[in-house]
């Protein structure tokens, strides 16, 4: 679904339909993803977790996880 939303190359979505799905998304991932690691104690808890088990249960990108690992190392 967020492929889809946000292939902006992607015609056959309407302009009122992406929005609603991207709004959708963020409502129901993201911003519960934020709440939950909110503190700089819980992201270095996150980040602390293998990578390996850590994508499938919150479906965090690699690129994030390796900022978190560099702001970790940097502290």
């Amino acid at each position: 679904m967020f492929e889809r939303a946000s292939d902006f190359e992607d015609t056959s979505l309407g302009v009122s339909d992406r929005l609603s799905q991207i709004v959708a998304l963020v409502s129901d991932y993201a911003l519960p993803w934020l709440e939950r690691y909110l503190s700089v104690r819980e992201l270095k808890l996150l980040m602390r977790t293998d990578y390996a088990s850590l994508l499938p249960r919150v479906q965090v990108f690699r690129e994030a996880y390796d900022y978190l690992r560099r702001v970790d190392q940097s502290v």
